[in-house]
């Protein structure tokens, strides 16, 4: 019953969607993002329940809170960082190139959050071995805690350093839209956002290399 209704009105929200575009209605359309989107917010809500009374009855209702309110605070600092960190790198771009970059930056942030949010929580709750390695003389509680969330940030530093970089060598804003174009000598793009994107590019490469030492 509940998957009849639940399909008759994604059905509904696509097919209002499809002849809104054809009609070019904007009302229509607006009307069937708000049926999908209202549809995806009460899967969510139902599954958010079903697991909370789970935890309950298991009597880790505070773990599932703790669990919540860590992907919240990961994501949303993620969101933050990659936000900002293409805002300033392109802080000489063209608004709309800007916006979109950073947007897009922000959005990959925040599904890294949803990704790592466990490792953040290893890290903060490490301890010491008390056994170093051989090789570094690091304890083996860095490798444990610490090494797989610097790993996880620097995929993600790279995914936001070659976002930016491309976006400013591929794209530029002509009559309010975004257009590809190669990138001019005399472009503002080329002589102060291409080189400060690539030097962010190759701090994070030189990153990786530092990370890469202790995968040895």
């Amino acid at each position: 019953m509940y998957i009849i209704a639940f399909a008759g009105l994604f059905g509904f929200g696509l097919w209002l969607l499809h002849t809104g575009f054809q009609i070019r209605q904007r009302g229509r359309v607006r009307l069937g993002v708000a049926v999908l989107a209202s549809l995806v917010m009460l899967l969510v809500a139902m599954a958010f329940w079903a697991e909370l009374l789970w935890f309950e009855s298991l009597g880790f209702n505070r773990r599932f809170w703790t669990f919540v309110f860590a992907r919240i605070a990961v994501s949303t600092a993620l969101f933050a960082l990659t936000f900002s960190l293409a805002w300033v790198i392109l802080r000489d771009a063209d608004v709309l190139l800007r916006r979109v970059t950073a947007s897009l930056a922000a959005i990959v942030g925040a599904f890294a959050g949803l990704q790592i949010w466990s490792l953040a929580l290893l890290y903060i709750n490490k301890v010491d071995a008390g056994v170093q390695d051989p090789m570094l003389g690091m304890d083996v509680g860095f490798y444990l805690f610490t090494l797989p969330l610097l790993d996880a940030l620097f995929w993600l530093l790279l995914s936001v350093a070659v976002m930016t970089l491309l976006a400013a060598l591929l794209l530029r804003e002509q009559k309010g839209k975004l257009q590809v174009a190669l990138p001019l000598v005399d472009d503002r793009q080329s002589t102060h956002i291409i080189p400060r994107a690539s030097l962010f590019l190759a701090l994070v490469l030189a990153f990786g290399e530092l990370l890469a030492v202790c995968h040895l």
